[in-house]
């Protein structure tokens, strides 16, 4: 069976090369028939593309170890979602994934659109074969997912931790949804343009359906992403440098629709676009302008001692330890270290910071310690606490301003 699907990925590639020498070829000479045939060579390339990925998924949900990329990224303890979910955990998976799906957004455009002059129709499947070949070329020469082990091995080595979740699961197939109809809509804007000829009412609606498809799709993609780095702990490590922000913020997806919006100028809705794109650069700016002027501070806190720091906005902040608490669970220690806390001399709030030590590290799931910071959330800004060490002395606390991170990640 995995022969099936290697046999459909140089198919792919064939095919998709044909289409690009027929599409050229019937554009240039202005030959009806090389334009057709170059319609019908991307259907069957994309008929071979989706063969090859969904060869690949039945390999990945039966655990079939004697395939290498399987074996990397299977175990048999995953459960039958993250098994179809691993299909798509390695380079080759994800290019399969992006050559069918954008095989087949391409035929759909081709379709709407209708028969379109033939120069242009003839430079639209062009391109949609250059990025087709190039992808399947791609996962073929430098991440094939057929290949073979000599001997087939007893257990994968499991899932990547990051992708156990289910926005990670969703991620790469919304990511090549959202790139394929931004691919479609870009080459429905951007042909006319190059080859000097009118757009048509077909392509038009074509494009800028596509354009909202693309929208709407990268939306779901930032939203997920976001979820993922700012949960009910704050903000992530990796959310709160300058290109982990500027790389997940949601704001990057109101900037795509306005970009999309305005590169089809066709589009009777370019100006909402414009407006959304200068609403998001600013107040994204602001966010990561916030984000750079975070502010930690390290205070040691006996029993009921307390302590006063400014965040950087000049505001005042009080902290009081109210003492450690210790709870034996069968499998773990739990120690809570708890707080009240003020902002601005207003009412206080108690929160608390967890610490787990696990007799077994595979019983956290991560590491035999597991520590849960307080947060104080809001959206001017976060304050972020957490134990570093516990002594008889008094417990040390690194108590971290990020200002603006909420607006940043819109509080997700």
């Amino acid at each position: 069976m995995t022969t099936l699907g290697e046999l459909a990925l140089w198919m792919t590639v064939l095919l998709s090369g044909w289409t690009l020498v027929a599409a050229s070829s019937g554009g240039a000479t202005a030959r009806e028939e090389l334009v057709e045939s170059a319609s019908r060579g991307l259907r069957a390339a994309a008929g071979f593309a989706l063969i090859s990925l969904l060869v690949l998924a039945r390999a990945s949900w039966r655990s079939d170890y004697g395939l290498r990329f399987v074996a990397a990224h299977q175990s048999q303890e995953l459960s039958a979602p993250f098994r179809l979910s691993a299909t798509w955990a390695g380079a080759g998976g994800m290019l399969l994934v992006g050559c069918a799906v954008f095989a087949m957004s391409a035929v759909l455009a081709d379709i709407a659109a209708g028969r379109a002059q033939r120069r242009a129709r003839a430079a639209h499947l062009a391109v949609f074969a250059a990025v087709l070949t190039a992808l399947a070329a791609a996962a073929l020469v430098s991440a094939n997912p057929f290949v073979q082990l000599a001997v087939p091995a007893v257990d994968g080595h499991g899932l990547a931790p990051s992708l156990h979740s289910w926005p990670a699961a969703l991620d790469v197939p919304l990511l090549a949804f959202s790139l394929s109809a931004a691919g479609v809509a870009a080459t429905f804007a951007l042909v006319p343009r190059v080859t000097g000829r009118p757009v048509g009412t077909a392509q038009g609606a074509e494009g800028l359906r596509s354009a909202i498809i693309a929208s709407v799709a990268l939306i779901a993609v930032v939203a997920l992403r976001a979820h993922r780095a700012y949960n009910v702990d704050g903000a992530k490590p990796g959310a709160r440098g300058l290109f982990g922000a500027a790389t997940g913020s949601p704001y990057l997806a109101a900037i795509a629709v306005a970009a999309l919006y305005w590169c089809w100028r066709y589009g009777p809705r370019r100006r909402v676009g414009l407006m959304l794109g200068a609403i998001a650069v600013v107040v994204a700016g602001s966010a990561l302008l916030g984000v750079r002027a975070a502010r930690e501070s390290v205070v040691v806190l006996p029993d009921g001692a307390h302590e006063e720091l400014r965040d950087p906005f000049g505001t005042a902040w009080s902290f009081t330890s109210q003492g450690v608490s210790r709870i034996e669970r069968p499998t773990f220690l739990l120690t809570a270290v708890a707080l009240m806390v003020a902002r601005d001399h207003g009412p206080s709030r108690f929160l608390t910071v967890e610490v787990r030590e696990y007799d077994d590290g595979a019983a956290a799931g991560e590491s035999p310690v597991v520590e849960r910071p307080a947060l104080w959330r809001s959206l001017g800004e976060d304050a972020r606490i957490r134990v570093t060490e516990m002594a008889d002395s008094g417990v040390t606390f690194a108590i971290e301003f990020l200002p603006l991170i909420s607006l940043l990640w819109v509080g997700l």
